[in-house]
């Protein structure tokens, strides 16, 4: 059985006490016109209900009650004539039926050019907020874009700076990515982002935030985070790509995962993305498949850190 919605139930009634009443109303304004006789003219009265069913029922109904009117109109002018000029009245009545029906007509189509005009807009602003969204999300990965994340990063980065909290910024690359576009094809590559994307989310905690900057360079903000932490998830995060990795042996497939990790967040947003690259960077020339943290202390660069998950030597 088919359910209709409260809204369509109850704007076919108020057509009908629209009609009801515009009608009700053209029959009493016929009979003022005929009682205060020829001195007084009630034509522009007339208008009123037919414009109303024009805007709120349709220009059918409209023209019926144009109809309507005009037939009152005649009637009450030809009563107040002599039989001998009835053509007058035919012809004054019939004239108003055109005026009538030709202001329903003009009123209709404008009601209706607003209504397409009020969906027009509707579907512009769908439009321009998808855009929106699309605009900060990567079209392959679903994850935030590099415009996103940079957004996101001086938010917290701000905010963190006042609250005195920690944050900390991973920039990760796929070691010989390349080598599966032009082993495999782009298609195969493409599936290797896709499932890096889903593992790194499955390794950030709930307020982290992962994006794909572009190519195959991952970025991923963790606020008020000790450092210890930030170790175990870059663990995590190499342990998901070797799994990824054993699908495509003998690639070399894996990540460099530079780590910037400030106690107080810099003054300019951007250092945290700077210092997390150039540690990833530093991670690619001492062998790739490295996680490299700077830190803000005076040492600077803490040397690599994947000696702490695969016991690689210093």
């Amino acid at each position: 059985m088919r359910i209709r919605s409260p809204r369509a139930v109850t704007q076919p009634r108020r057509s009908r006490a629209t009609v009801m009443l515009s009608l009700a109303a053209t029959v009493l304004i016929g009979l003022l016109d005929h009682l205060t006789g020829p001195e007084f003219g009630f034509s522009v009265f007339y208008l009123l209900p037919i414009l109303a069913c024009a805007w709120r029922v349709g220009i059918r109904t409209a023209i019926l009650l144009a109809a309507t009117a005009s037939v009152c109109w005649f009637a009450s002018d030809f009563a107040l004539r002599d039989q001998s000029h009835v053509w007058i009245s035919s012809w004054n009545g019939f004239s108003r039926f055109v005026i009538f029906g030709a202001m329903a007509v003009l009123v209709f189509y404008l009601r209706r050019s607003q209504k397409r005009l009020v969906i027009l807009n509707r579907q512009l602003e769908s439009s321009a907020k998808h855009e929106a969204g699309l605009a900060r999300t990567d079209s392959l990965t679903g994850l935030p874009n590099g415009r996103s994340f940079l957004e996101v990063l001086t938010r917290e980065a701000n905010r963190n700076l006042r609250s005195g909290q920690s944050i900390c910024v991973a920039y990760i690359d796929v070691d010989n990515f390349k080598g599966i576009n032009d082993q495999h094809g782009h298609a195969v590559g493409d599936d290797v982002l896709k499932r890096l994307a889903e593992s790194f989310q499955h390794v950030v905690r709930g307020g982290d935030v992962a994006a794909r900057l572009g190519g195959d360079e991952f970025a991923i903000l963790f606020w008020n985070v000790q450092q210890n932490e930030v170790e175990e998830m870059a663990k995590r995060l190499k342990h998901q790509a070797a799994l990824i990795a054993k699908d495509y042996p003998g690639m070399g497939l894996g990540i460099s995962v530079g780590l910037a990790y400030f106690q107080k967040p810099p003054l300019d947003p951007q250092d945290l993305l700077t210092k997390a690259d150039a540690a990833m960077y530093q991670g690619k020339e001492t062998g790739k498949d490295r996680v490299v943290m700077w830190i803000d202390d005076p040492q600077g660069f803490v040397a690599s850190a994947s000696h702490l998950y695969d016991h690689t030597p210093h």
